[in-house]
């Protein structure tokens, strides 16, 4: 029997689902979801108080749906209102905002892409400089793969409900075979039958029309990728840019892979890898990039066309080009030498704040009842310091770094740990299987099939009969040990005391650098993709 003993209702998933369900206008990335700020607002609040809180009121239920009743009233007396992302009432109401869980797996997502998101840009602009017109070439060639991409899913979705269409029609025609059935209902399905042959049909012309438009695209794209090549090559670019070179020769060996969904984005596992080994990394990153740059100015060097030549057989102008240091003779030609010492900075700043980034999450999965006075002053200090790397650093603001400033603490003090526990990590689990099971049926034409197919695999996975075979798999498998732990648990206790050490000379070296701002990008004039490849 439970005595005083509180039943607490949470919402739980990525912060898309919780702004829905906020009744807010989705994850938009211009507002908290817990406090009533805006992104320019907390930008600047965060700046001028200096610290991770920015003192703004929380938003309650209450709240909520009074600015639903203001905005309505608004509308009707044709009144401008400014916008605070509130577009309905929270669709459970007898949940407040403070128990909308705070997202950790999604907050580990979203800042490790980010921040490497950052470095890539460093890589294009300060370690291999390309220039305006590759830029331009590079992301032109990526918005039309990108509109591409949206055309042919466009495509895929007409088909799938003209499969439904088909598979409707099909039994309505059994349904109007029938002859038990009454005047009134054979009318009913012969008008049902109508509206769907004109959904129909309608169907079918909006798939012409993506299909023709996704072969458009498909043009586009295909000379927006010669263009890129051509402008490439006219430069003497290798075929193998630096990032791709950094991810093949870099990252794999440290099992840091892209994934081949979610938009080529870092997923769970090679996050936590950066985050572990961030310094380690980057600094191999960083001897990478040198060791490239060196050969590549060696090569110019060698090249014929800079080869001096002889004196008598040179002309004014030609002496003094000759007499140019080496990298005004690079440049010549577009080749800029990197800056090792800027290079330096940008490594070792990535690399710590991926670090930092580990000690702030490992804080925030503390188990149940396991939170502390010391665990708590310990976040607000890491906190507070990659704020600051954060800032220097140049990166954006983002709703997900803000709400993990002004808010993990007060998540964690009152949940008392265990947010790892309630995670929505069995919800990601359960859409990779998903993922899985559609790429395994994707071929399919038909629709029943697609389900039939579908429902196997669910039924698999459920099956009592199999999943007691794999657990019995998997303790015949284990080694019978007459030593009380296992070698593995061992060793991995010894890593993880590695690693809080490790954590710990991160925050020291850290807070006792100066506040240096890191360089920025160079800004480059956008252009719509028509307009450019008619250039």
């Amino acid at each position: 029997m439970l005595v005083n003993t509180m039943l607490a209702l949470h919402i739980n998933g990525d912060y898309k689902y919780l702004f829905m369900m906020a009744g807010r206008c989705g994850y938009c990335g211009g507002h908290c979801l817990y406090c009533q700020v805006k992104q320019s607002e907390w930008k600047r609040l965060h700046k001028e108080n200096e610290s991770c809180d920015v003192g703004a009121a929380p938003w309650t239920i209450d709240a909520l749906m009074c600015r639903v009743v203001e905005q309505e009233q608004a509308v009707g007396l044709g009144k401008p209102l400014s916008s605070v992302g509130v577009r309905e009432n929270p669709v459970w109401d007898f949940i407040a905002i403070e128990r909308y869980l705070f997202p950790i797996l999604h907050e580990l997502l979203g800042l490790g892409n980010d921040l490497m998101s950052n470095f890539w840009k460093y890589v294009e602009e300060g370690a291999e400089p390309l220039e305006p017109d590759e830029i331009e070439a590079r992301n032109m060639s990526l918005l039309a793969e990108i509109q591409l991409e949206n055309a042919k899913l466009e495509v895929d979705e007409c088909k799938l409900d003209l499969e439904a269409f088909v598979v409707e029609r099909t039994l309505l025609n059994e349904y109007l075979n029938e002859t038990i059935i009454t005047a009134s209902e054979k009318e009913e399905y012969k008008t049902a039958k109508d509206d769907l042959n004109k959904l129909e049909k309608d169907s079918r012309q909006r798939r012409d029309e993506f299909q023709a438009n996704a072969k458009e695209l498909k043009i586009i794209f295909d000379a927006a990728k010669v263009k890129e090549g051509e402008i490439r090559k006219k430069r003497g670019r290798a075929e193998k840019t630096l990032a791709n070179s950094i991810e093949s020769e870099v990252l794999s060996q440290h099992k840091v892979h892209l994934s081949c969904f979610h938009g080529g984005d870092l997923v769970g596992e090679p996050i936590r890898i950066l985050m572990r080994e961030g310094k380690k990394i980057f600094e191999d990153i960083e001897l990478h990039i040198v060791e490239t740059a060196d050969k590549l100015q060696e090569k110019l060097l060698a090249n014929e066309d800079l080869e001096m030549l002889d004196s008598e057989n040179n002309s004014d102008s030609e002496s003094d080009d000759l007499e140019m240091p080496d990298l005004d003779r690079a440049k010549k030609v577009g080749l800029e030498k990197i800056d090792k010492e800027e290079l330096k900075t940008v490594c070792s700043a990535h690399g710590q704040m991926f670090q930092l980034l580990d000690g702030i999450f490992s804080l925030l999965n503390t188990k149940r009842g396991g939170v502390t006075a010391e665990i708590v002053q310990k976040l607000k200090e890491r906190l507070e310091l990659a704020r600051r790397k954060w800032d220097d650093m140049g990166l954006s603001m983002t709703p997900k770094w803000h709400m993990l400033l002004a808010h993990a603490i007060e998540f964690l003090i009152r949940t008392g740990g265990g947010l790892i526990e309630m995670g929505e990590d069995r919800i990601e689990r359960a859409h990779q299987l998903r993922e899985r099971d559609r790429q395994r049926y994707s071929r399919l034409r038909s629709i029943n099939k697609m389900k039939a197919s579908q429902a196997k695999f669910q039924n698999l996975r459920m099956d009592p009969t199999i999943k007691s075979v794999q657990v019995e798999v998997a303790s015949k498998a284990r080694r019978n040990l007459k030593r009380g732990r296992s070698l593995k648990e061992e060793n991995d206790d010894a890593k993880r005391v590695a690693r809080n050490e490790e954590r710990v000379t991160v925050v020291d070296e850290v807070a006792a650098q100066d506040r240096i701002a890191l360089p920025k990008a160079r800004a480059v004039k956008s252009m719509k993709l028509r307009g450019y490849l008619k250039m």
